[in-house]
């Protein structure tokens, strides 16, 4: 084991190299040694927001840049290539680099370099972290004071995510649906990575379901529609950003309950990859007051006394739907559209009928107006049925969004879509 002396002066030497490294790249020594108090003091979470806030796309044989150390990077492993390790985990490559890394699929892993010799190669051979040695296990406990939190709602969030929305605009018609929606969760990679939420799988929801988009906690999933996804991009990755966020909630949930020791929720509802990154994340920081109150709230209503009402909300929801009121409202429309045909075609039957005199005339002419008359006896019943669908839509829609986990939502929804409009 190294002695404290010699780790203390190898220290020094390799922060003059990385001063080195970083003067050369176009940093000034004060702000390296600002960067590196930054480390020392409240983490890489803090380096990284100095840095760029985009994911990488990069290959395992690139050479790591100075720069790079607290950045995310997406790798995509061979086909083939085995799954060794499941959800968040802390790690080292075989060239000692540490990273933070997600499993995607099986196949594409995201991975943030917390500390990393920048002379050197990454190679994520995703070996294990522990009993690597006393300075590895320091580097490892340092890492793990770092607050990992559901960050959606900040503001560095949502000025991050509305630069990447702006950035995708000039492509966006030459998209396909899942191209789209591909894009839009790219823009909140950076944002679960540094959290700790496990990335949500995508779905595409095919057009007619009078759904924007939906989250499903069991398959750890978002879903955003194809008539939502053909609209501008701001509104799509509006939509998108409003499931993330109940991805968050969700994940805040999986902490709850393991840091209160509450039983998990039956059925899987949260599968046991997010249970494991819950625990994780809880052993790196403990939720804050406001995020314990949170995650209670949003247990509660999903999970616990709130969730039977919340399941009778979310019944009738699909039955007083938006579509059900424009379907007796459209009842309502053309029945009064047929009417007003009706009064013309017995006008002009009647101005027949009053030049000619004709008996023949006159039958057809009253035809026609018993007709009217009928089918006008029936709007005031068609107008009051309309009326009563909307009346039930907007009081269930009333309800639905004053759920705790949908009146927030929707309020970080509504603020992302003020950095979006700019």
């Amino acid at each position: 084991m190294k002695s404290p002396i010699y780790q203390k002066k190898e220290a020094q030497n390799h922060l003059a190299k990385q001063e080195n490294m970083l003067r050369r790249n176009g940093t000034s020594s004060g702000d390296a040694s600002h960067i590196h108090h930054l480390q020392r003091t409240i983490g890489n979470k803090a380096v990284t927001q100095m840095m760029r806030s985009d994911v990488i796309q990069r290959q395992p044989s690139e050479t790591l840049l100075p720069g790079d150390v607290g950045q995310w990077f997406i790798v995509t492993l061979p086909f083939g290539s085995p799954n060794t390790k499941t959800g968040t985990y802390l790690g080292t490559d075989a060239r000692g680099h540490w990273f933070r890394g997600h499993n995607i699929n099986n196949r594409e892993y995201h991975f943030c370099i917390i500390r990393g010799n920048v002379e050197r190669t990454m190679d994520p051979g995703w070996g294990g972290h522990a009993g690597y040695g006393e300075e590895e296990m320091d580097l490892e406990n340092e890492v793990d004071k770092r607050p990992t939190r559901p960050n959606l709602q900040t503001e560095d969030a949502m000025k991050s995510y509305a630069g990447h929305v702006k950035g995708v605009q000039s492509e966006w018609r030459a998209m396909n649906a899942e191209t789209r929606a591909a894009k839009l969760v790219e823009g909140l990679l950076p944002m679960f990575a540094s959290s700790g939420v496990p990335v949500p799988t995508l779905r595409v929801i095919p057009k007619g379901t009078a759904q924007n988009g939906n989250f499903d906690s069991t398959t750890w999933s978002a879903g955003i529609s194809e008539d939502t996804l053909e609209k501008e991009p701001e509104k799509a990755a509006s939509t998108m950003y409003h499931e993330a966020r109940h991805g968050e909630q969700y994940f805040l949930i999986a902490r709850y309950i393991h840091a209160q020791k509450l039983p998990e929720p039956p059925y899987k509802q949260i599968p046991d990859h997010v249970m494991s990154a819950a625990a994780d994340a809880n052993a790196r920081s403990q939720l804050t007051e406001e995020e314990n109150v949170a995650a209670q709230r949003f247990h509660t209503s999903i999970f616990g006394s709130g969730a039977t009402e919340r399941n009778n909300i979310l019944k009738r929801t699909q039955i007083y739907t938006q579509q059900a009121y424009f379907s007796a409202a459209k009842m309502y429309l053309d029945a009064n559209q047929h009417v007003e045909t009706l009064r013309v075609e017995f006008r002009n039957l009647k101005e027949i009928f009053d030049k000619s005199q004709n008996e023949d005339d006159r039958q057809v002419a009253k035809l026609k107006q018993a007709d009217l008359l009928l089918k006008k006896a029936e709007l005031p019943a068609l107008k009051i049925a309309a009326e009563e669908k909307k009346l039930q839509f907007e009081r269930t829609l009333a309800e639905y969004k004053n759920l705790p986990e949908e009146a927030d939502a929707f309020a970080v929804q509504a603020q992302v879509d003020q950095w979006l409009a700019k």
